[in-house]
């Protein structure tokens, strides 16, 4: 239902939303669960950078990035997030292949069949950049599953 939405723009009021305050909000919903596996979050800002976007559009960005780094990380594992002048990434650890770059963007792509979710956090992370024309990548280096988003 909320890619619909997004399709048919009715989210298309933008405004100034500080991604730092949007990260710092999300951070602390999740902070129990990412508890709960025993995981680090490490945040790497060396100024506040403000993005235009509709503000609920981008809560849900942000939250999917959280949700998708605790979802697929090891326990004791590790979430880094890193916002740049021009960029924000989420790293984690997770499982010890990459993942398939052709559908992990998918509607229902899932790693694991018979694991619990929709497979639809990562197509919705992208249909959020798309309709703002960001470009969202993703790359696995030194054990850690990125998702980098291009403003």
């Amino acid at each position: 239902m909320l890619l619909s939405k997004i399709e048919h723009d009715i989210y298309g009021d933008k405004q100034t939303v500080s991604l730092n305050n949007c990260i710092q909000k999300n951070l602390e919903f999740f902070t129990e669960q990412a508890k709960a596996k025993h995981l680090t979050i490490k945040i790497d800002s060396a100024e506040d950078f403000e993005i235009k976007s509709n503000p609920v559009l981008a809560d849900i960005l942000i939250s999917n990035l959280f949700l998708n780094s605790i979802k697929h990380n090891l326990p004791g594992g590790q979430i880094i997030i890193s916002i740049n002048k021009n960029s924000l990434t989420f790293s984690n650890n997770g499982q010890t292949n990459p993942l398939n770059k052709e559908f992990i963007f998918n509607r229902f792509s899932k790693t694991n069949p018979s694991e619990d979710g929709t497979g639809l956090g990562l197509s919705i992370i992208k249909k959020i950049a798309d309709i703002n024309n960001w470009k969202v990548s993703y790359s696995y280096v030194n054990n850690l599953h990125s998702f980098n988003i291009l403003f």
